[in-house]
């Protein structure tokens, strides 16, 4: 007879032996019976790393009308979508294919902001682009950008005492943004170093322009300005219609001067480009030619060089109260109203490349 069989110590010994399997086997029973309903938590990594990388890719960026710059309002519409996509991210009981459809949307807007990425137009004649945008303030001697990358960058300067000595304010600009552009008045100019890349045989100015609201009309209105009537200038008459003047080099002395046949309209913005050379002198109003002119000669290049000037005819350091100087004061003047997006191009352009720039820059 074997006793061990029946013995209950061995038996309970036994059975604790047991215990750790079944709970292993009880366990495994478990896991398997619900396999069938587990759902993993959604991978969010993917997701997150594109919304901060177009993050990063708006505060690297700015909306502007110089090359390489972006067209305004697109960086609202990248941002909507941004926000679209941090709304998914924190959505509660988000699925893997709700975070991946808003990474695909998301990828689609930054590929379609890269789109409106602004081209240069005509680059290689192009010698000055000052847009007046991130302007911290206007005092005196602040640096006004040149976005052309030819570095003509210019100052913030006050006008002459003849003129209560203006100086430069920031304004709202077509866009309806505050401090994107300046108001000029009483001689409020930027001065820029004179570079002979601006005073070739051939010229082209573009610039947008809100003339004040006056009664009567300011005439002599010089907007853009070297050396006035000695070299070019653009200027508004008491019309108020624009007027470009030059001194040929063929014929020293000898200015030609004419208006661009459109009556601009006061406190309201229009664009306005004059070209002169080959013969011809062309004015355009918001992309569409108005005038074109038969003008031979060249301009001249002056001696000695005078700074370039927007705002008034001459830098306030050269002008002259003696009545006979070629820079006296009184038959001068200074532009009331506000300016953006001055360029000038040592080049004639063309009628496609006026309505390009108008194209880039309308609001």
């Amino acid at each position: 007879m074997n006793f061990l069989s029946n013995d209950p110590w061995r038996t309970k010994i036994k059975l604790r032996a047991l215990q750790p399997f079944s709970i292993v086997l009880i366990t495994l029973s478990l896991v398997f019976s619900c396999s069938d309903n587990y759902v993993p938590d959604p991978n969010k990594i993917t997701l997150s790393n594109t919304i901060s990388s177009a993050i990063s890719l708006v505060a690297a960026t700015y909306e502007g009308a110089a090359a390489g710059y972006y067209i305004r309002g697109s960086q609202l519409i990248l941002k909507v979508a941004i926000s679209t996509a941090q709304a998914v991210y924190a959505t509660v009981g988000v699925t893997q294919a709700q975070l991946d459809q808003a990474n695909t949307d998301l990828l689609a807007a930054v590929s379609v902001y890269n789109t409106q990425k602004v081209a240069g137009v005509d680059p290689t004649n192009l010698v000055g682009q000052w847009t007046f945008d991130r302007i911290p303030d206007t005092g005196v001697g602040t640096v006004v950008k040149d976005y052309s990358g030819n570095g003509h960058d210019g100052v913030v300067s006050v006008g002459h005492v003849f003129w209560l000595r203006g100086t430069p304010t920031l304004g709202t600009d077509r866009y309806g943004v505050w401090g994107s552009c300046l108001h000029f008045t009483r001689g409020a100019n930027v001065e820029v170093p004179y570079s002979s890349d601006f005073n070739g045989p051939l010229v082209s100015i573009s610039l947008w322009v809100r003339v004040d609201l006056n009664f009567p009309i300011l005439g002599n209105q010089f907007a853009v300005s070297l050396n006035r009537l000695n070299c070019y200038s653009l200027n508004f008459n008491d019309t108020p219609e624009p007027v470009f003047s030059a001194q040929i080099a063929e014929n020293p002395g000898t200015i030609i001067s004419d208006n661009s046949g459109s009556i601009t309209s006061q406190n309201i913005w229009k664009h306005f480009v004059v070209t002169f050379g080959d013969g011809h002198m062309r004015f355009y109003e918001n992309g569409v030619l108005t005038r074109d002119v038969a003008h031979a000669g060249t301009i001249i290049r002056q001696t000695p060089s005078i700074n370039l000037v927007f705002g008034q005819d001459l830098p306030t350091n050269q002008y002259s109260l003696d009545s006979n100087s070629p820079f006296f004061v009184n038959t001068g003047g200074f532009f009331a109203g506000y300016m953006d997006e001055i360029r000038i191009y040592k080049s004639v352009l063309t009628a496609s490349q006026v309505n390009a720039i108008y194209a880039i820059e309308k609001p």
